[in-house]
């Protein structure tokens, strides 16, 4: 069962009128790249149409016009980030596509209504309005921040909240290509005719082709929209099953609750007996309903699990991965995984392998690539840490890791006024904490960039080769007046 998030553009809170646009119909999240368009307001009122289990239906209105102003700003802001966008031309029609659409949103409320999703918990509605408005505002801030310092790399995924576990980065996010930047999140009435469609009679839903074709006959109390592998979540009399766009019931009615099967993977969570399990798309359990909770971590088929009062993880096998000892569910961070530590602000944290990396805030964890985690300065240490794909630490004590390089194995640290380079493939330092300067030498070849980088000591400069495969000194240091070649370089 998908459960969805609603927003609209209406006259006033709490009171629906014919003039109301439904902008966004989509699963489970408000999506990130509009919520710069919720940067004033944050009214907390009934909802304008799922309004009808009172008190439970507690929605947020924001100032419209400002929103789309913000929006604007951040989507220039994007624009100007190089590197970024990989398709700058699709971006272009996107955001004119985007814009121009709520530019003709002349009412004064964009409407937030999550009533669908605030169901998914006993908590009372009003009170997960008031956390989804602290989240809203809290990615903004991230957002705001970015836009002040004209730097994409303020915007770090890890540090937004409540977004989508599917991604690693925020580029990732942005250049998704079904989210066509934003301006497919928006809803559009259908210009052409559905290959099939949905139909009510008697009181029951049914399925028709594009022709009219009856394909399945009304027999179902509810019957969710078509998503992954063409299967739709369909319910009789309490018991949830599966139906292909064919007509097909692909799966029997025989769980208690059962959610899409998730993009990229071949599996869905079904509930039997008050608890949680896997099955394939042949209706075959996989992961016996064994579980209290289990909620999907990432695109890489992982799942956080709840048994005997503990969290752990599971694979899409149903193997586990992490054991049952942890007191609260794991999330996905930007190339690593998470939980908290009680009594402490700090997490403890897993890398993208599922080694146990330490427990640190998630403030001070940038993913490196490659499963190299950097661990930046905080409240308990002065300086930073790089850790290895097996979890232990490659490199510590030192200042810095310099952004202005981009080669593809090389990472340069400086420690004092010192540099070093570290060997993401060898996770070892290939040049210590001696040079007074290591400077990108931007050779590119038909493989892309390469590692060559010129070092400076004690008035002596050389050319060192970083290569994954093979470092070596191509020029070992002398006492060269000045190296020159085919290359631009770059000082660090």
């Amino acid at each position: 069962m998908s459960h969805r998030v609603y927003v609209y553009n209406v006259s006033e809170p709490s009171q629906a009128q014919d003039n109301d646009t439904m902008m966004v119909e989509w699963g489970y999240e408000v999506p990130l790249l509009l919520q710069p368009l919720f940067i004033e307001g944050g009214l907390i009122a009934g909802n304008n149409y799922n309004n009808h289990t009172e008190p439970d239906n507690s929605g947020l209105y924001y100032d419209a016009s400002a929103g789309i102003e913000n929006g604007k700003r951040f989507y220039d802001f994007l624009e100007r980030q190089e590197g970024l966008i990989r398709n700058k031309e699709a971006f272009l029609e996107a955001r004119n596509q985007l814009f121009s659409y709520l530019e003709k949103r002349k009412l004064p409320y964009f409407h937030i209504d999550a009533w669908d999703v605030f169901n998914m918990d006993d908590i009372p509605h009003e009170e997960q309005a008031e956390t989804l408005r602290a989240t809203i505002a809290h990615n903004n801030e991230i957002m705001t921040k970015a836009m002040d310092s004209d730097d994409i790399s303020v915007l770090d995924y890890s540090e937004l909240m409540d977004v989508n576990p599917g991604f690693r980065s925020f580029a990732e996010l942005l250049n998704y290509e079904d989210y066509q930047y934003g301006w497919g999140h928006i809803w559009q009435p259908y210009e052409e005719q559905p290959d099939v469609e949905i139909f009510e009679e008697a009181g029951l839903l049914g399925l028709k082709d594009a022709e009219g074709n009856v394909l399945l006959a009304p027999q179902f109390d509810a019957f969710y929209d078509f998503a992954s592998e063409d299967l739709a979540v369909v319910a009789r009399d309490g018991k949830y099953g599966y139906v292909h766009k064919s007509g097909k019931i692909l799966i029997s009615l025989e769980w208690e609750d059962a959610y899409d099967f998730e993009y990229g993977s071949a599996c869905a969570i079904v509930k039997r007996n008050g608890r949680y399990g896997l099955i394939n798309l042949e209706g075959q359990t996989i992961v016996p309903t064994h579980y209290e909770e289990l909620e999907l971590l990432d695109y890489q088929g992982f799942y956080t699990a709840k048994k005997d009062g503990k969290w752990g993880v599971l694979d899409q096998a149903g193997s586990v991965t992490i054991d049952f000892e942890h007191e609260e569910a794991f999330k996905f961070g930007d190339g690593f995984y998470h939980t908290a530590v009680i009594g402490r602000k700090n997490r403890k944290i897993f890398n993208e392998y599922w080694q146990y990396v330490g427990d640190f805030p998630l403030t001070a964890l940038e993913h490196i690539g490659e499963g190299l985690l950097l661990v930046k300065p905080h409240k308990d240490a002065s300086h930073s840490t790089l850790y290895k794909k097996d979890g232990t630490v490659g490199a510590s004590g030192f200042d810095k890791l310099n952004r202005q390089t981009y080669f593809p194995n090389l990472l340069v640290l400086r420690k004092g006024k010192k540099y070093a380079a570290y060997g993401k493939q060898q996770e070892s330092l290939l040049l210590p904490y001696e040079y007074d300067e290591l400077i990108d030498l931007q050779v590119y070849t038909e493989a892309g960039q390469g590692d060559q980088v010129l070092a400076k000591k004690d008035g002596k400069l050389g050319v060192f080769y970083g290569d994954a495969d093979q470092p070596a000194w191509l020029f070992p240091l002398e006492d060269y007046e000045n190296i020159f070649g085919c290359i631009r370089m770059r000082m660090l």
